[in-house]
Order: C-alpha cells, then structure tokens, then sequence
C-alpha cells in the first residue's frame, strides 16, 4: 500500500510548507492549548513548543487546583484553572490574544468556553473518543452482553446509593437542556478535528449531518520514536495481555470467558486495571481470580511508560475487545514488538487496521481457532506490521502533522469562522 494511501500522514508538500512557514519573518500562529492533566500532553506541547511557527499558551483544566498534577510535568503552563475560569476576565484576554483554541479533548467547561469565542478564532477540536463516542451510538452498544449485564448492576447499585428517582429525572432534563441549547449549536463553530483514527471522523460526520462542517486534520500523541522506546526487540515471553484500563468498554469478561477454557500453561493473563471505575476494577479483579486463577495477573497500580513497556514485553498477544476506538497506543506498541494483536470485529479501530494492512485477528478468529493465541505471527507479517506502523507513527510523520497544524491555521487566522 502506497504512503500516500494512509490518510493519516500529512502530505509531503505541507510539510515542506510549515517548514517555510515556520522559518519565515511571518508572525507566529497564537495557539491557545485548553488541556487535561493526562500523560500524554508533554509530548504534543513539546511538538508544538519546538516549531517556530507557532506560539502556544497551556492551559490546564482541574476540577480542584489544590491537587498536584499526575503527568503533565514539563509542559509550561500559561495557567492552571477550574470552571470559574469560563466566565473569567483571564478567559475573555486569552480567546483574543490567540489566532486558534486547540481544545484537547472536549469537556463540558470547553463548550462553555466556545460560547466567547471571537469570530476570527479558528477552532481546533482534537477529540479522543470519550468525548465524542456518545454521539456515534447508544452506550450499550459498546458492551458485549455479559459486560452490558454487568454495567447495568454496577449502575444500578450506584443510583440507589446516591440519588432518587426524581433526582436522576431532574438531572436527565439539565443534561438533555445542555446538548440541545448549547452543546450541539456549537459543533458547528468547530473548524477542524482530529481523532485517532479518520474512521471516528467520518462516523461523527455521518452522525450529525449538515451541523458538523469541521474539516479533518491530524494531530498525534505519541510517536513510535518516543512511546514505543522499549518496542525494538521483540515480546520475551508468551504472556497475554487483555485490555488497557478498568473501563467497562475492554468487555473484560467475554475475554476471560474465551481464556478459562484454555490450557494456559505456564502463562500469565496480564490485565492494567490502574485507572478507570473503582467498582469495576474491583468487580473484574474478582471475576479475573476465579475464572483464570494463578493466571490473573492484574495491574492496579500506575507504572511509568518504561516499566509499563517492559512488563507488556512479556506478553506474545494482545486481545482488546474494544468496540470504541480505544487503547491505540497500547496495541500500537504491541504490533510494533511483533506480537499477535487480536481485536473486536465491530469496532473502528479494527477497521482502521485492516485499512491499512496490518495483520491482526477478530475475537470470532480466535474463538473459533483457539491454537491462534499461541501461534506466533510469522516474521513476514511482524516486519510488514512495523513498516506500516513506522510509515503513520513514526516522529517525522507526526513532526509533519503538526506543521501542517500550524500551517492551515496561519493560512487562514483573521478570517471569520
């Protein structure tokens, strides 16, 4: 498949472009950066801090300023705020200093914020799949039966415990108001967005018709020069890896369902539960345990990247039940070392992949030739797997991205949206 094939890489020209752009006298792009304490921010602000083009202020969103920040560490924050911060005199003086409000992920307070927007601000929404899934489908069509079965009780119990019935009908019509009055009237001020993969895209687009108008652009997290650091020899082990996160959406149970009725040897099911639902953690910690035994290996505990890597090293498969697009960078890393990938057939990133020719499995595939979880891929089809990879993640392509961020912007700033 020719590079120009995989819509995720910039063109040549547009990076050519940026870097003319970005090493002219022409004044640089103000990009006002709206961002979340998640792990993957120093990278992208360290992408944008290093092009000339562009000049950026971050500013970070938290529910509560007295908490110290988890993993935005080396990003230069313009400012740290809470809600307060939308109705702010900061906000008004931040919204027209920049050329264009990079909001990455977006959150409640975000749309808020997109209220003040000047007309000349382009909007830039780099989405990331929780905030943009529930406009795609219904929320249990995320869930395989058992898990829907699951969340349902976990829900259940949760609105006993905490709220009436009047309450969760009174809150239902707030949420209702709030997509109806604000939410939705403002996608149509959005000019470009970017998610993981262009298969969100375009479903997000088929979804909300004539009032979503934004045009696709790439914006990338990671690199495989950088996050997948540990990535260049192959997996040291046979071990297998379910998941990335207690979120109910890996479907958990209908994999340790599979894996129970297998002789696993020697090998361990490793399983990262560090972040995500407390009572599902706990839930499927207890279902982990006795479906698969001395198997279960859960990670409850937050690793930094190189030791998160290494652990996953060990692992020769990678099964991620998703049906959203999640867990890219996880399986990323897993292709990359040359390791079984094995993923939901209903789900966009499993498109995603087979777009792009990468060898993987279906969870059917494995069900029904259960020998797969211990057949390693060929050597063939690990090097056509890298190179791939390699052609849509590696640092000058994702550098390329981001200049030609840079560039459409500063092409257009001081036209009205």
């Amino acid at each position: 498949m020719k590079l120009a094939q995989r819509n995720q890489v910039a063109d040549p020209l547009c990076s050519f472009i940026a870097d003319f752009h970005a090493g002219s006298d022409t004044e640089p792009v103000k990009i006002l950066h709206l961002i979340l304490d998640e792990k993957f921010i120093d990278f992208v602000s360290g992408l944008f801090s290093e092009n000339a083009g562009a000049e950026n202020r971050f500013v970070l969103q938290s529910s509560d300023l007295s908490v110290p920040l988890k993993h935005v560490l080396k990003t230069s924050l313009w400012r740290q705020v809470d809600r307060s911060y939308n109705r702010s005199e900061e906000a008004g003086h931040d919204l027209n200093w920049c050329d264009c409000l990079l909001i990455h992920f977006m959150t409640g307070d975000c749309i808020r914020l997109m209220q003040r927007i000047p007309a000349h601000v382009k909007v830039l929404w780099s989405g990331w799949g929780g905030d943009y899934y529930h406009f795609l489908c219904d929320e249990n069509m995320l869930y395989e039966p058992m898990t829907q079965a699951l969340v349902a009780g976990i829900k259940s119990a949760q609105q006993a415990k905490t709220v009436s019935p009047k309450e969760m009908s009174k809150a239902a019509a707030v949420q209702e108001q709030f997509r109806r009055e604000v939410l939705l009237p403002s996608l149509g001020r959005v000019d470009y967005f970017s998610a993981p993969i262009r298969e969100d895209y375009e479903s997000l687009r088929a979804a909300l018709g004539a009032r979503f108008t934004a045009e696709f652009i790439q914006l990338n997290y990671a690199s495989i020069d950088h996050t997948f650091q540990n990535a260049d020899a192959a997996f040291s082990g046979q071990n297998i890896l379910v998941g990335n996160s207690a979120t109910s959406t890996n479907n958990h149970l209908e994999v340790f369902k599979i894996l129970a009725r297998l002789d696993l040897g020697t090998r361990k099911v490793v399983v990262p539960l560090s972040y995500g639902s407390p009572e599902y953690r706990e839930i499927i910690q207890a279902k982990g345990r006795d479906w698969l035994g001395d198997h279960f290996m859960p990670l409850v505990d937050f690793l930094p990247l190189d030791e998160y890597n290494l652990l996953t090293s060990s692992c020769s498969i990678a099964i991620m039940n998703h049906v959203r697009q999640q867990a890219l960078g996880n399986i990323g890393f897993m292709l990359h070392q040359g390791a079984r990938v094995v993923l939901n057939a209903r789900g966009a990133t499993y498109r995603y992949f087979r777009r792009m020719g990468i060898h993987i499995q279906s969870i059917e595939e494995i069900e029904s030739d259960p020998s797969l979880i211990s057949t390693p891929l060929s050597a063939q089809q690990a090097a056509d797997n890298r190179k791939i990879l390699e052609e849509i993640w590696s640092y000058d392509v994702v550098r390329a991205n981001t200049q030609h961020i840079i560039h459409e912007v500063g092409a257009h700033k001081g036209s009205d949206a």
